[in-house]
C-alpha cells in the first residue's frame, strides 16, 4: 500500500498541476475518494454521497496513471477464457481485516479443480513493485480484498470487471471504543466507480459454511457475468 500510494501521489500533483493549467481548478476536488467525510466509520458517513455520478472520471483518471506506468490502460475485462481471480492477502494491519483468504482460496480451488479457464492468484501487493501492483490489478477479472487502504488498488481494474470487498460487521479491534459501526470503508469511492461492479461481504461469518457457499456463487455469477461482457 504504501509502494503504491508512494507511486499515485507524484502522478496526483502531476494532473493537479495540469488540470490548474487547463483552467479546471474548481474541479480536482472531486478527485478526492471521500469528500469532507470519513473513511466510514460513522454512521453519518453513510449518510449522503461524495463521488455519484462520477464513475467516467474516475475511470479517466485510472487511464491517466496507468498509463504513466506504462501499460496499455484501454482494454476491458476479457470476456473469453482463462478468468483470473486475484486475493490481496494480508492487506491490512487490522486483525479484523487482516486475513489471507485461505478458506475462501480453498473452497474455489476445489470448485474450479478441473476448470482451466478459471486462474486463482494471491498476492502480497506490498512485496510487488507498483508496476507490478498495478499490472495484477489491470489483468484481473475479479479482484478479493478486506476494505481499507489495499482495497485502493482495485481502482485499476478493467471496465467490467469485479471487485469483493470483505468488512467488519462490527467495530473493529484497533477502533472499538471509537466507532460503534460497520466499517465498510471507502465504499463511497468504490461504490461510485461505475467501470467495477462492488460487492461487500462481512468478515465475521466469512469462513462458515454457508458463506463460503455464497462467495463461491457469487464468483461463478461474476464469471457467467463477464463471459458475456
Amino acid at each position: 500500500v504504501c509502494k503504491l500510494k508512494a507511486g499515485v501521489f507524484p502522478l496526483l500533483q502531476h494532473l493537479n498541476a495540469m488540470t490548474v493549467r487547463l483552467n479546471f481548478f474548481p474541479n480536482t476536488g472531486m478527485l478526492t475518494d471521500h469528500g469532507l467525510k470519513a473513511h466510514g466509520w460513522e454512521k453519518k458517513d453513510y449518510e449522503s454521497t461524495h463521488n455519484i455520478g462520477r464513475g467516467r472520471v474516475m475511470y479517466e483518471f485510472r487511464n491517466f496513471m496507468i498509463r504513466k506506468l506504462g501499460i496499455d490502460p484501454t482494454p476491458p475485462v476479457s470476456s473469453s477464457p482463462p478468468y483470473r481471480i486475484v486475493f490481496s492477502l494480508l492487506s491490512s494491519k487490522d486483525p479484523d481485516r487482516h486475513t489471507n483468504f485461505k478458506m475462501q482460496r480453498t473452497a474455489l480451488e476445489s470448485t474450479f479443480r478441473n476448470n482451466s479457464n478459471v486462474i486463482i492468484e494471491a498476492y502480497k501487493f506490498k512485496d510487488l513493485t507498483l508496476k507490478e501492483e498495478v499490472q495484477k490489478a489491470v489483468d484481473a477479472s475479479i479482484f478479493v480484498t478486506a476494505c481499507g487502504g489495499g482495497a485502493v488498488t482495485s481502482m485499476f481494474l478493467p471496465k467490467g470487471a469485479a471487485v469483493i470487498v470483505f468488512y467488519p460487521e462490527s467495530p473493529t479491534q484497533r477502533q472499538r471504543g471509537k466507532h460503534q459501526h460497520p466499517a465498510r470503508l471507502d465504499w463511497d469511492f468504490l461504490n461510485n466507480m461505475g467501470y467495477a461492479r462492488t460487492h461487500w461481504l462481512p468478515t465475521t461469518s466469512m469462513d462458515k459454511e454457508t458463506q463460503l457457499s455464497a462467495f463461491v456463487k457469487l464468483i461463478q455469477n461474476e464469471i457467467e457475468t463477464i463471459s458475456h461482457h
